[in-house]
């Protein structure tokens, strides 16, 4: 298994308890860094706000960005939200703009 296929666990059942239709998991690359994302089936009050990147009406519930650290393929966390930024937004915030617009283009925000 390479380094970014290692983050989230997909849960069958997560999404029943906020009422929304099954989640889907996203993954993908830019460049050096690997993301990956849970977007809920309708925008939820604990979402990700594609226009504000804060919590708020977006249907990205989870989202991780990665980067492999030297040549070992473990990977280095730069940002998570999980129904709020836990850390690495402000530090992180032109790639985070980036997966966003990457998600928009693949219609899934």
């Amino acid at each position: 298994m390479a380094w970014w296929e290692w983050g989230l666990a997909t849960r069958e059942r997560s999404g029943e308890r906020d009422g929304t239709a099954a989640p889907t998991m996203r993954r993908g690359r830019i460049g050096a860094i690997a993301w990956e994302a849970r977007v809920t089936g309708r925008p939820v009050s604990y979402g990700l706000n594609p226009r504000t990147l804060l919590k708020g009406q977006g249907r990205v519930a989870r989202l991780v960005v990665y980067q492999q650290i030297g040549r070992a393929e473990v990977p280095h966390k730069l940002a998570l939200y999980d129904g709020g930024w836990q850390y690495g937004r402000k530090h992180n915030l032109a790639v985070i703009r980036r997966v966003m617009a990457e998600l928009e283009r693949e219609g899934a925000v």
